[in-house]
């Protein structure tokens, strides 16, 4: 630089002060890359003198590299990496293999560390139980042909289990807290289990074993976490096997939770009965122009079928032309490309079916906007095709017995790391301040929750450290009758100053036995206002809906489908803009 200014200038710094922080902030890293590097070179000395063989064995693999990296040749290679001589390349080479090893050591160092510190051993193989770290006395677990194996008595007992065994033939019998046995020979891979005066065998993928310097009998402990109803998933960071009885949790977080989970758990709707369903929405949404005169756009919805328990048969659309024609009136015309155009007529009306299969979990859809979507920018849709897309993963749970608890417990643990049950220890305690049973007043039909100003006040505080004054409005209440009807009415006016345009929200919902109903409006100041209506209803009827489209029209799964990348990302850009 030409002088100390410019630096500060092109830095950002507006003061000397700032400009010598900086200096300090830059010598530090750059003392701490000297050490880093140090470090490096005192570790690779060391490993080279230690593994003598080293930079043969990675000369033997010299030739996969530049070709793997898809060069031409070797000297294609030295060319664009700036070695010059067969000597260069080796040392390239062998100090490239080389930091793989020592960031994997580094790394592997970092984790175990860490591990320690959370109660976890400093070697080896973790096991967490419910939470904790568990302390094996002696043997300790071990990774055996790719399975986690542990002392079967150590863990066992942790369940609440007894463990026997019968030196004559080395059978090992487990006795369950739930009344079952189960038993096999060390050595081999039936496992045999007593359940209400009925007997029947499973399998094993791999044959417990006894370690006879230790004495000790080594299970899979998959197996037998699964077999026992546990949660059992593997933490490869921490080299850990994350084990948690999930039905015992989600009952203790449910205690707290009989209110809401009569909201979760409503008895409105006979999941073995065949309903009628109508479904409509209407809004608008007024862009406020105090120069030019508001702009008013209308949007409307309706969708009619068949319900059957987890299955569905829609017929319905949704008519956007409005709210399209006001965004392109609204929009800067060079930001509407001709493709953006095809994109937002097609958004304008959208006319569609929609089928679910509940036993199956595939879901259907038939559209215009999928023969547009598609049929525009791929080889492989047909106009008029159906697109298969399987959700079973997401509605493979039976919805009558999902609960406040269970939804914790797989929101939080559903990853497999060490920290899912912490965070959920932490999320339940916020639910619980929240909407746990200690927050509703009972009334004669039900139960009622209400949070006033103040209330918001100290959340807003609290949660995002937000100034108690922007609040200008702030109310919710939600009432729960006993079998699941409920009402629920909210108003938020914010006023951040320069943070975000100051706002109001308001919204009521509810549902009984055969109709729901949800409003909503938002008020941005100078801007826009927003409405949303929307009804549901219910009705018997002996009808039973479509379970897949007829054998006469084309059905094309999600993974036939090459999608072309422009076409989608297009179509994305164009709700996006919708959306805002």
């Amino acid at each position: 630089y030409e002088s100390m200014e410019e630096f500060m200038e092109w830095n950002d710094l507006e003061t000397e002060e700032e400009y010598y922080e900086y200096i300090a902030a830059e010598v530090e890293w750059w003392k701490q890359e000297q050490e880093e590097a140090a470090r490096w070179e005192q570790w690779r000395d060391e490993y080279l003198a230690a593994n003598p063989g080293y930079v043969q064995s990675v000369l033997d693999i010299t030739p996969a590299i530049w070709q793997e990296w898809e060069y031409e040749s070797q000297e294609d290679f030295m060319m664009w990496y700036d070695l010059a001589t067969q000597e260069e390349y080796t040392d390239w080479l062998v100090e490239w293999y080389l930091s793989d090893l020592y960031y994997e050591e580094l790394y592997r160092q970092e984790m175990l560390s860490q591990r320690v510190e959370m109660g976890g051993p400093a070697e080896g193989i973790g096991v967490m139980w419910n939470g904790d770290y568990v302390k094996f006395p002696d043997a300790q677990p071990e990774i055996t042909n790719d399975r986690t194996m542990i002392p079967v008595r150590a863990f066992m007992e942790l369940t609440g289990a007894e463990v026997g065994f019968e030196s004559a033939d080395k059978r090992v019998i487990l006795s369950l807290t739930d009344g079952r046995e189960m038993s096999f020979v060390v050595g081999q891979c039936t496992v045999i289990v007593k359940e209400n005066g009925e007997e029947y065998t499973v399998e094993m993928d791999v044959a417990p074993y006894i370690k006879p310097e230790e004495s000790r009998t080594y299970v899979p402990v998959r197996f037998f976490s699964e077999a026992i109803g546990l949660d059992v998933t593997w933490d490869n960071w921490y080299r850990t096997a994350v084990i948690a009885d999930r039905t015992k949790i989600v009952e203790e977080i449910d205690d707290s939770f009989d209110v809401l989970n009569k909201l979760m758990n409503s008895e409105l709707v006979d999941m073995d009965k065949s309903y009628e369903v109508v479904s409509e929405m209407k809004g608008s949404v007024g862009l406020i122009d105090s120069l030019n005169g508001n702009q008013n756009a209308e949007f409307s919805g309706k969708f009619t079928g068949v319900s059957h328990g987890m299955s569905a048969d829609l017929t319905g659309s949704i008519d956007l032309s409005e709210i399209i024609e006001l965004l392109k009136a609204a929009e800067d015309p060079e930001d509407l490309d001709e493709e953006t155009l095809k994109v937002l007529d097609a958004l304008a009306k959208i006319e569609m079916e929609m089928i679910l299969n509940g036993e199956t979990g595939n879901f259907y859809m038939s559209s215009d906007l999928l023969d547009f979507a598609y049929g525009e920018y791929t080889s492989s849709w047909r106009p008029g095709a159906w697109l298969m897309m399987d959700l079973g993963d997401l509605i493979s749970f039976d919805m009558t017995d999902y609960t406040i608890g269970s939804l914790l417990y797989d929101s939080c643990c559903s990853g497999g790391d060490i920290y899912g049950l912490s965070v959920l220890d932490s999320s339940v305690e916020m639910v619980k301040g929240l909407a746990g049973d200690d927050c509703f007043v009972k009334k004669a039909d039900g139960w009622e929750l209400i949070y006033d100003k103040d209330d918001f006040g100290a959340l807003y505080e609290s949660l995002i450290g937000g100034n108690t004054n922007d609040l200008k409005e702030a109310e919710f209440k939600l009432f729960i009758g006993e079998k699941g009807t409920y009402s629920a009415s909210m108003v938020l006016s914010l006023d951040q100053g320069d943070v975000l345009p100051p706002f109001r929200f308001a919204m009521d919902m509810g549902a009984n036995a055969m109709d729901s109903y949800a409003n909503m409006t938002l008020h941005v100041k100078n801007e826009f206002e927003a409405e949303l209506k929307m009804t549901e209803s219910y009705t018997v009827t002996d009808e039973m809906p479509r379970f897949e489209p007829s054998p006469k029209h084309v059905v094309i799964s999600e993974e036939e489908l090459w999608l072309y990348d422009f076409a989608v990302e297009t179509l994305y850009d164009a709700v996006r803009m919708l959306t805002a």
